[in-house]
């Protein structure tokens, strides 16, 4: 049981670090806003010295982080 646990737990983190690479590599801050958003949190608004992310951009980070929270969702794991 335990090894169940461990495979999911990492199958989480490997979720979660692929989009944390796509926020800070990729995007950046206006990103990290959108998907909190996505999240259902206030991500605020993108300060003027950065630029809102575009309706393509916005789609292909929606479909990442669709993807990726199935992905999640189906280890089972919750907690």
């Amino acid at each position: 049981m335990k090894q169940g646990y461990i495979l999911g737990a990492r199958e989480i983190y490997e979720t979660i670090f692929l989009i944390n690479i796509a926020v800070t590599e990729t995007y950046g801050i206006p990103e990290l806003k959108y998907v909190c958003e996505l999240m259902g949190y206030k991500g605020g608004f993108v300060r003027k010295s950065l630029l809102e992310l575009s309706s393509k951009d916005k789609e292909e980070i929606k479909k990442l982080i669709n993807n990726k929270t199935n992905n999640v969702r189906r280890s089972g794991i919750t907690h």
